[in-house]
């Protein structure tokens, strides 16, 4: 089912900014590019990344075969959301390291936050327990999964959550499963939608406060900004 994610898209209107002109979208990767906002969001960071790694390069011309390479080889093979934001995380990063330490010094401000690590849900018992790992990938964006267990029942839920404003959220395209990930005090409060019950057995549950137990983060106040 995730393979006809793209085409379901499609259905809502194209308004969502991008690093190209969205009127003229016409394969099925731009206009859901077009018309997801995380997606967006990432289309503009790519480009200024790259702008900036073209500057900074001593052969621009490798960096621009390589960079048409991944539009045909990885962005333009995927068939879901989840796949594009993974590939647009990857390139990012990719183009973070060739720019090295030359990059603005205006994003040192997002730089600052770290979600990363492994945390631990508290006021568990001993039938239930429940542990998120997170993977940052980008300022903007994280990997994470939870895994639960209560009694011989488990659930897990992985993807990668987007910040937005002042948390950040994980949206799942086939049972619509919506999760938001919100920094208190040192810890992550998460609060999930009922679609996300599909993703455990009975009594299983993902909502609570993760703290973690070790001092793998960082926290300098809230999610960043573009």
């Amino acid at each position: 089912m995730q393979k006809y994610v793209l085409l379901l898209i499609f259905v809502s209107s194209i308004t969502h900014a991008a690093s190209f002109d969205c009127t003229k979208a016409t394969t099925l990767v731009e206009k859901a590019i077009c018309s997801e906002s995380d997606l967006s969001a990432l289309d503009e960071q790519l480009m200024a990344k790259y702008k900036d790694a073209l500057s900074n390069v001593p052969n621009a011309a490798n960096l621009k075969n390589d960079q048409k390479s991944w539009l045909v080889n990885a962005r333009n093979k995927c068939q879901d959301t989840a796949c594009l934001k993974r590939a647009y995380i990857e390139r990012i990063a990719a183009l973070e390291r060739i720019a090295g330490s030359t990059a603005p010094s205006s994003s040192s401000k997002k730089a600052d936050v770290s979600w990363a690590g492994t945390w631990n849900r508290t006021g568990g018992t001993s039938h239930t327990e429940s542990s998120l790992e997170i993977t940052e990938k980008t300022p903007q964006a994280f990997e994470f999964t939870i895994n639960t267990i209560y009694g011989a029942n488990v659930g897990e839920i992985s993807g990668l959550a987007s910040f937005a404003k002042d948390f950040a959220s994980f949206k799942e395209t086939e049972y619509g499963c919506k999760v938001e990930f919100r920094m208190v005090g040192k810890c992550i409060k998460i609060d999930t939608s009922e679609e996300c019950s599909s993703f455990g057995g009975m009594g299983v549950y993902f909502d609570g406060t993760y703290c973690t137990r070790l001092c793998t983060f960082s926290w300098h106040g809230g999610p960043p900004t573009t």
